[in-house]
């Protein structure tokens, strides 16, 4: 919808708040979430911290057997190459 500030604010908050409580399971699907929002917004330094976010939540994903998160996150790492930085 465009509205990335908003985004942004809510995805670093469950992050803080899921690695608080050692809510793995989420913290990979979240961080993953957000590496795809920061793409979509390609704003200065997005693509670096989508890169960050991305693999946190790849080892995280394979570490649980999550296949399905793998997938997607091997989807999106080819996305990410294909996306210039600003």
């Amino acid at each position: 919808m465009g509205r990335y500030v908003q985004a942004v604010d809510h995805f670093e908050l469950v992050i803080e708040r899921n690695q608080q409580a050692g809510l793995q399971p989420t913290l990979a699907l979240v961080s993953g979430d957000y590496a795809e929002i920061l793409l979509e917004r390609n704003a200065s330094g997005d693509s670096e911290k989508a890169a960050e976010l991305h693999d946190e939540s790849l080892e995280i994903a394979r570490e649980l057997g999550m296949k399905s998160l793998v997938e997607r996150l091997s989807a999106l790492r080819e996305r990410r190459a294909e996306v210039p930085a600003t």
